[in-house]
């Protein structure tokens, strides 16, 4: 068994509060504001649970070949450019919480989450979810994709 392999076997089941996690940017525009200091909201801005890679696990060469691909296979095909960073922390902060929920071609993948008030109607709830989205946009760093190996090997 590989290095990489071990690693992934040992990813823990809870995410701690310090874990580093990454939301994909496949924006150009989205990743030249990030870049420039100001992560949009709209990165965070989802109905339902927001995918985020677990960064802490993983070199960043590693992740950003899983967001390649990622893009890539999309409907439309788009390029990955890097990652809305925030802390599991920073999103309890807001209210949220971070679930590990690894897939086949991602294991390092992971949730956020918020409790849904189902007291809510359609137009408060729309209001909650942007609030979340500019929340944890304002409590994210921007990380860029280092860039693609020329070559690979064998």
């Amino acid at each position: 068994m590989n290095s990489s392999s071990e690693q992934v076997d040992a990813l823990p089941a809870t995410i701690q509060e310090t874990e580093r996690l990454g939301r994909s940017v496949f924006s150009r525009t989205v990743a030249r504001r990030a870049k420039s200091g100001r992560v949009l909201p709209k990165v965070f801005t989802v109905a339902g649970s927001i995918s985020v890679d677990r960064l802490s696990y993983a070199s960043p060469e590693a992740m950003a070949e899983i967001g390649r691909e990622r893009g890539l296979g999309r409907k439309h095909p788009r390029n990955f450019f890097g990652w809305a960073v925030l802390t599991a922390g920073r999103v309890r902060e807001v209210g949220g919480y971070a679930e590990a929920t690894p897939r086949a071609e991602n294991p390092y993948h992971a949730d956020i989450r918020f409790r849904e008030d189902s007291a809510l109607d359609e137009t408060r709830r729309q209001m909650e979810v942007k609030w979340q989205a500019k929340e944890l946009a304002d409590r994210s760093t921007w990380l860029e994709a280092p860039p693609a190996a020329a070559m690979r090997s064998a």
